[in-house]
């Protein structure tokens, strides 16, 4: 076989791999996602992961609670189906239930599922939003 060959056959396979999984819908998994944010708060303040997942254009909206691990380490976990294709998604700051601060990143984080993974592990840094 060539270097041509071979880059061929394994496009193939891919293709075949991802229809396969779609094929195999009936059986529903889960894809994890692990989220990870550095940013030191005041205490009694809670962070949360505001998020809307994408499945071909329908939109749904989502919120989750990240709990401090250490010091300025956030945490959370979120379970999506795999009928999602990606999560756009930013970080909130909330005291006595009024949000206190935002993360700015200009447009949200984006995150695009491939076929093939159903472990994701995301390492963020608060962005502040810029003076002016």
């Amino acid at each position: 076989m060539k270097q041509k060959d071979i880059f061929l056959f394994e496009a193939d396979f891919s293709v075949f791999f991802c229809i396969f999984a779609r094929f195999m819908k009936n059986i529903r998994q889960m894809r994890l996602i692990e989220f990870n944010i550095k940013y030191e708060v005041a205490d009694n303040s809670v962070m949360y992961l505001v998020y809307r997942l994408d499945d071909n254009g329908s939109l749904t909206n989502g919120v989750l609670s990240l709990r401090e691990v250490q010091r300025g380490i956030w945490h959370g976990r979120l379970e999506v189906s795999e009928d999602y294709e990606k999560i756009y998604y930013g970080y909130e700051l909330l005291s006595a239930d009024k949000v206190i601060a935002k993360e700015w990143s200009g447009t949200p984080h984006t995150l695009r599922f491939n076929c093939v993974n159903r472990n994701y592990m995301v390492y963020d840094m608060w962005l502040n939003s810029p003076i002016g």
